[in-house]
């Protein structure tokens, strides 16, 4: 086995490691009202006084799909159906609707660096 000098470091590391956002889902009182949402629906009835509960531009969870607010007119919601990298579904009359926030929890940055020199000798097998 030989043994060379290196005269630099040589450095490896992480940068800018970011938390995956990740929704938390309000609980809500909300229901589809009046019929099922079909998959290509992209505007819906919701219970009478429900629709104050949201706002343009929130996103909701209907069963494990997720869809963003683009308007709301009284009691009926306008969306944009599978969000997020779910699939639009078909969803029964009554059932829940839940208004989620996406978060980034915090966005901290993770830096490591990691230094290979050790007293300027490197063994280098042949």
């Amino acid at each position: 086995m030989a043994h060379k000098t290196y005269s630099e470091n040589i450095s490896a590391g992480l940068r800018e490691v970011r938390e995956a956002k990740q929704p938390t889902r309000a609980d809500s009182t909300a229901t589809v009202d009046v019929a099922a949402i079909a998959v290509g629906d992209t505007s819906f009835a919701v219970q009478t006084g429900e629709g104050a509960l949201f706002a343009a531009g929130d996103y909701i969870q209907i069963d494990d799909e997720i869809l963003h607010i683009s308007g709301i007119s009284t009691d009926t919601l306008t969306v944009q159906r599978g969000v997020k990298g779910t699939d639009p579904a078909t969803h029964a009359d009554d059932t829940p609707i839940y208004d989620i926030t996406y978060t980034s929890g915090g966005g901290t940055a993770l830096t490591t660096t990691h230094n290979l020199r050790q007293n300027g000798t490197r063994c280098l097998s042949r």
